[in-house]
């Protein structure tokens, strides 16, 4: 005598984001594609990370992508949905490290599109794959994410700075091992 309803949010999540993921994947229009992106990653936004989870493996090619677009709004709502993968579920992200890695170290430069929120987002990402993930996934890029991160720490925004000393002495101590 229980008779279960999808959630508001959760039965929406689950009609919208199959079709766009779908419409993305059939579309060879590429000016469409980025309002696919943006369409995902508004839905992301605005659903809760428990209920998200289970389409995450199907969505982070996606998220990746939407790194790329050229709107703020897209790459904050894209990182945040990243950032909840790597809390969550590390093992997922285990074999998109090296271009996460990129992309977060491009993000992490001012720009027009690089506002303060993603910045902090890109620095916050990289903290928690030294955390999360494998060693052996991270100490190949640990060089080039301490040099990568050089710039940033001349940023006008004293959070950001504080954010950026923070993640580069995270990966000087990757793979060392505690003196006692």
């Amino acid at each position: 005598n229980n008779n279960v309803r999808l959630l508001h949010k959760q039965k929406f999540f689950n009609d919208v984001a199959p079709r766009l993921v779908e419409s993305f994947k059939k579309s060879t229009n590429m000016v469409l594609k980025p309002n696919y992106l943006t369409a995902l990653s508004v839905v992301l936004r605005n659903t809760p990370s428990n209920i998200t989870i289970t389409y995450t493996s199907e969505l982070l090619p996606l998220l990746l992508q939407a790194l790329e677009l050229e709107s703020s709004d897209v790459r904050v709502s894209s990182l945040q949905s990243l950032r909840d993968t790597v809390e969550q579920s590390p093992q997922l992200i285990t074999e998109y490290v090296s271009s996460l890695v990129h992309l977060c170290l491009s993000l992490v430069k001012p720009g027009k599109h690089n506002t303060v929120m993603v910045r902090l987002l890109s620095l916050e990402i990289l903290q928690l794959l030294a955390t999360s993930v494998p060693l052996n996934y991270l100490l190949v890029h640990k060089d080039d994410i301490i040099k990568g991160l050089t710039p940033t720490l001349d940023d006008k925004k004293r959070k950001v700075r504080k954010t950026c000393i923070d993640t580069r002495q995270i990966y000087y101590e990757l793979g060392q091992v505690p003196f006692e």
